[in-house]
């Protein structure tokens, strides 16, 4: 019974002897048919089949193998440079060659090109961390043109080295040169937009030289003008105590020779004082039913100036709006001489008339201001008193006057200015 046992623990291990004889054949078969390919691929310079296959090949023999792993150095010798991955796995593999082999037994041509790789590689890592070292790198927007050189040398390098150990900074720190020239840019831009809005509102207004205007009432003094019952009414009319309305119509202005004195003026506003050198306008009012003077139509004029204070507001490169107060000094008068006498219920006997009288009058105005280049467009408010002044002189005496009378009526209009 002992012997069958031994004889058959004797067949078992002869079984399993010989089924590992042939395991080892087939792998080593695999091996030399891998290897044998990537040979082929290698010489064929198609590096990276060559190198699949040579992992195959180490992956099969299932244990670290000196000719394998010459083979695969000299593989990845052609390629490391081209990836970081590659030049980390010939490291590793080397690595791996100088632990397992022994140099002694080993070939000593390929033993000592192993060497060769392994020291280019080491040289490599040596420059590679020298360059990332004198990489001092500080954002210096007052040296710009440093900072683009920094850049274009960081960049050079990595197109050279793609297989750098230092990718991730070298890459950060141009991402920040990039973002300080960007910030750089932007700063610079806007200087440029601010200098051209600064100009352009500098010149705003400057170029318009004619303005003329058109306004209607907007108060009481538009109310319809019936007859004075009488000259005494007439009188008291212009002498700021009558009740008649003035039956105001409407005011035509013309202003010459635009003056704009910049005060303050920033890339979006600019505060001035625009002066209207000469300012004129033309009231008409309707007197078709006054019976005591027989008018028509009663008219009066103001000559002066217009000046003040502006805000003006760059809207585009081309267009700007403004508002603007304005004090409007000048002297008033009426045109009309009106006649009337004492038939007509006058204060005194005979015949009589009110010879106009030059005056001083202050008004007001405020409004806002569009221009387009050299057009402007101006809607405004213009109020203030009507300060008309006349004397009552008689007809039968050519130069006695009898008394000088001045109106204070309040007026009000909206209109609107067109300027070139």
């Amino acid at each position: 019974m002992k012997k069958i046992n031994c004889l058959a623990v004797c067949l078992f291990c002869c079984c399993f002897f010989v089924k590992a004889q042939q395991d080892t054949a087939i792998a080593n078969a695999e091996i030399r048919k891998l290897t044998e390919t990537a040979e082929k691929q290698f010489v064929s310079k198609y590096y990276t089949a060559a190198l699949e296959n040579i992992n195959k090949a180490i992956a099969v023999n299932g244990k670290p193998d000196g000719q394998l792993l010459y083979f695969k150095i000299r593989v990845l010798e052609a390629v490391y440079n081209k990836s970081n991955d590659l030049t980390t796995e010939l490291e590793t593999t080397l690595q791996n060659f100088f632990k397992q082999t022994n140099q002694f037994t080993f070939s000593e041509n390929k033993y000592a090109d192993a060497a060769r790789i392994n020291n280019a590689l080491q040289q490599f890592k040596q420059s590679d961390k020298a360059f990332a070292d004198s990489v001092k790198y500080k954002a210096d927007l007052k040296n710009m043109q440093a900072t683009a050189a920094l850049q274009q040398r960081i960049t050079g390098y990595l197109n050279d080295n793609p297989n750098t150990y230092y990718k991730t900074y070298l890459s950060a720190v141009t991402a920040e040169i990039q973002a300080v020239q960007q910030r750089e840019e932007a700063v610079r831009l806007k200087l440029a937009t601010d200098s051209t809005n600064r100009l352009a509102l500098k010149k705003a207004g400057k170029r318009t030289g004619i303005n003329i205007s058109y306004a209607i009432p907007n108060s009481t003094i538009k109310g319809v003008h019936n007859s004075f019952t009488s000259g005494n009414a007439l009188e008291n009319f212009f002498g700021d105590t009558g009740t008649i309305a003035l039956g105001a119509k409407y005011a035509v202005g013309l202003s010459l020779f635009d003056i704009v004195i910049p005060v303050f003026t920033s890339p979006h506003v600019r505060f001035s004082i625009d002066w209207n050198l000469f300012d004129g306008e033309y009231y008409q009012f309707d007197w078709t039913k006054d019976t005591i003077t027989n008018a028509g139509t009663f008219n009066a004029v103001k000559a002066g100036t217009r000046i003040g204070p502006s805000l003006s507001f760059l809207v585009t490169k081309k267009i700007n709006a403004a508002v603007y107060y304005s004090a409007r000094p000048g002297v008033q008068f009426v045109i009309n001489k009106l006649e009337y006498n004492a038939g007509q219920g006058g204060s005194e006997q005979g015949g009589y008339y009110l010879k106009p009288a030059l005056n001083y009058n202050l008004s007001n105005e405020v409004g806002a201001k569009i221009r387009f280049g050299k057009f402007m467009i101006n809607p405004f408010y213009h109020f203030g008193k009507f300060t008309w002044k006349s004397e009552i002189t008689t007809n039968n005496s050519d130069t006695k006057k009898l008394n000088e009378i001045e109106t204070g009526y309040k007026f009000s209009y909206l209109g609107i200015r067109i300027g070139i």
